[in-house]
């Protein structure tokens, strides 16, 4: 099955999506949401289905201080509400995001997740 590769991505960490998301781009995906807080989530969560996304990419934590990737695991099932063809990728620093399609850790790196995007996108 083919999905578009139009991604979401909900990451707290602006820093590190700065220095992923050009390897995104040139790796052809297009990057059409990003939400770097919960309730940044909750609109872009809204607008998921007119964006036709073929992935949203999850950290598990998007409020600072939190380490139990709820918020994650809550977006990720929220996803799957709006439209169950969508993939989720947990994409957290220590633990995996419960719910979610597939696990991706950030101390894998970018290329990686790239990779596992590249896999199931296509």
């Amino acid at each position: 099955m083919y999905h578009s590769k139009n991604i979401a991505i909900f990451i707290d960490d602006q820093q590190y999506f700065n220095h992923c998301k050009y390897m995104f781009e040139a790796s052809g995906y297009h990057i059409v949401g990003v939400a770097s807080s919960l309730e940044q989530a909750n609109h872009l969560l809204t607008r998921l289905d007119q964006y036709q996304i073929g992935a949203a990419i999850i950290d598990g934590c998007l409020s600072k201080n939190k380490s139990d990737c709820k918020e994650g695991s809550s977006i990720a099932n929220k996803v799957k509400k709006i439209n169950r063809s969508i993939i989720t990728i947990g994409f957290d620093t220590v633990n995996d995001v419960p719910g979610a399609d597939y696990q991706s850790p950030k101390i894998d790196g970018t290329s990686k997740l790239i990779n596992l995007l590249d896999e199931i996108l296509n």
